[in-house]
């Protein structure tokens, strides 16, 4: 059995001790560890109004299926938004132990506040998944 941990509580913490430092931070890079980028032309910059998700499509190590398109309402993997979007949504829910949730339930927030996330192209968006 592995170990539990709470990816939300992770982000909310450092979002919080990033803020406390008043570093003037314009753009928060929320980077899942096992997802490496592909295509150097998928940008890590934030936009102004939207938050942007760049992980459209991943690569599973050691598969031989190909490119894998999870689904249209992901917006976990590399996520780009502005501190004050991520007070908007309240940041992630702390109840998600392990793997999965956490990410759909910040995605149901984005529905409720009406905030549109952009998106690369298809094509630069991809990534190798190291799981």
């Amino acid at each position: 059995m592995s170990p539990k941990f709470n990816k939300g509580r992770l982000y909310n913490t450092a979002v919080q001790y990033v803020e406390r430092q008043n570093l003037n931070i314009t753009c928060i890079i929320l980077h899942d560890v096992d997802l490496l980028p592909e295509n150097d032309g998928n940008f890590y910059t934030c936009e102004r109004t939207h938050i942007k998700h760049t992980t459209s499509r991943v690569l599973p190590l050691n598969t031989t299926r190909g490119y894998i398109r999870y689904y249209e309402f992901l917006i976990g993997g590399v996520l780009l938004l502005s501190p004050d979007m991520y007070r908007t949504l309240n940041g992630f829910s702390n109840l998600y132990w392990g793997w999965g949730g956490e990410d759909d339930d910040l995605a149901l927030r984005l529905i409720e506040k009406r905030m549109c996330v952009v998106r690369p192209s298809y094509e630069m968006a991809i990534y190798v998944g190291m799981y």
